[in-house]
């Protein structure tokens, strides 16, 4: 590098964990061990973590035909952007639009909340237990899978 210039350098940082990083560089300068420069890098990491205001989502005894709403409070507790889809799906047809809830995905800022309505809707009389999973994915992250938090109904 030419005198009086000087050079910008880059780190890429990708941690294979959620913790604090810390590390020592060690760059020499002008290729003399007497010119050392001591540089600390930090970097932190973190997951995406959605936690639920309850552990199970009950609805009173519905009358078949007819509906019941519940709230429920999603909150990111995290503090990175994450992103969130239900994956409701049934195998048996007859319980397709059983169950809903609004929004179906969004994304939350670290440790942010949003409400959900949950919609109830039986055809059939019978006690119904559940597991409604939430896949849940950072908004840097660019895999294609999700991890996944579930709601017990």
């Amino acid at each position: 590098m030419p005198r009086k210039s000087f050079c910008l350098i880059s780190f890429k940082f990708k941690p294979t964990k959620a913790k604090i990083y810390k590390s020592l560089l060690k760059c020499v300068l002008d290729q003399s061990v007497t010119h050392i420069l001591h540089v600390e890098l930090i970097g932190q990491s973190f997951v995406p973590k959605l936690a639920f205001d309850q552990k199970k989502l009950f609805f009173k005894p519905t009358h078949i035909g007819s509906i019941t709403k519940r709230n429920l409070t999603l909150f990111n507790t995290s503090r990175i952007e994450t992103m969130f889809e239900w994956d409701i799906q049934f195998k048996d047809q007859h319980h397709n639009n059983l169950l809903s809830i609004d929004p179906p995905a969004g994304m939350l800022r670290g440790n942010e909340k949003i409400k959900l309505k949950c919609t109830f809707a039986p055809r059939s009389a019978k006690k119904y237990n559940l597991r409604l999973p939430c896949k849940i994915k950072s908004i840097g992250d660019n895999s294609k899978v999700f991890g996944k938090n579930v709601l017990m109904f």
